[in-house]
Order: C-alpha cells, then structure tokens, then sequence
C-alpha cells in the first residue's frame, strides 16, 4: 500500500491510501506507526477529516487529551460550514473542561459553537452545563419565590 499512496497523484485518493494503511496498522495494534501514516494523509489532504479523526481517537485512548485538543483545533480550522465547525467546538468544550480541567476554554469554545449554530440553544450533552450567552425571558414567565421555611419542612400552612 506505501508504494501505491507514494505513486498516487490525487491528494485525496493519496490521503485514503494512507488512512487505509493507518487503519490496518491501528487494527493489528501498531498504533505508533498507524499514527505516522495518518500524518502522511494529513500531509497529502490537510482536510482529511478521517484522518483528523483518527489521528484524535489515537490520541485520547492514549490519554493525550493535549494532543487531541491540538488535533482538534487543526480540524475546526480545516473544516468547511458552521453546523460542523459548531460540533466540533463543542466537542473541544467538552474536552477543555472534562479531559484537561480548563474551564475558560470550555466556556470559550461552547461559545462560539453557539455563536455558529443558533438554532440550538446547547450543543451536546457537554454543553448543558454552561449558561448560554443569550438569556430570554417570555413576557409571560414569572420568576418563581423559594418556598417558605414552614412550606419546606412539611408542616401545614394555616390559613
């Protein structure tokens, strides 16, 4: 397959040839040399998204949440159209605060993944935790008092 991917013209068909050789590496448990054939697939088609995401799921079942992070970061780059940049940013919040423990990031990246897909209020699971930027009230919507201390404790309310 190497002399097939080195021989090939068209960077895209290169980069599936690289991918294929990387899958059959990761599959047979080389993982080290599977991910030097992903990179050889980014190199051919630097938006090989395929390889991004091989290269990524490597790279956290490794524990390299850094490595990943990075990985994912090229891939928002590399990436055409809002709906899937805006996944992919919430899949970095989600990294940021679960993998790394950086929350600043987290609520940077679920942002902006808000900011490119509108129509959904949160993105992911991941996401759920973190206000959203935009706060809306219905006119009709009235903030609900905390109940009374008696009202809490299950005693009666005399009338």
């Amino acid at each position: 397959m190497k002399k097939l991917a080195e021989n090939e013209r068209d960077p895209q068909k290169k980069a599936d040839l690289w991918i294929r050789a990387g899958k059959l590496l990761e599959d047979s448990g080389d993982k080290d040399r599977a991910i030097a054939k992903y990179k050889l697939a980014l190199d051919a088609d630097a938006k090989s998204l395929a390889a991004f995401g091989a290269l990524r799921a490597i790279y956290a079942d490794r524990g390299d949440a850094h490595g990943a992070v990075d990985l994912l970061e090229r891939e928002i780059s590399a990436t055409d159209g809002p709906i899937a940049k805006a996944t992919l940013w919430a899949e970095l919040g989600q990294m940021a605060r679960e993998r790394l423990g950086e929350r600043g990031k987290a609520r940077d990246a679920f942002t902006k993944s808000l900011e490119l897909d509108r129509r959904r209020r949160r993105r992911r699971a991941g996401s759920a935790r973190w206000p959203s930027p935009i706060r809306t009230r219905r006119d009709d919507e009235v903030p609900r008092a905390a109940p009374r201390a008696h009202e809490r404790d299950g005693s009666e309310v005399c009338a």
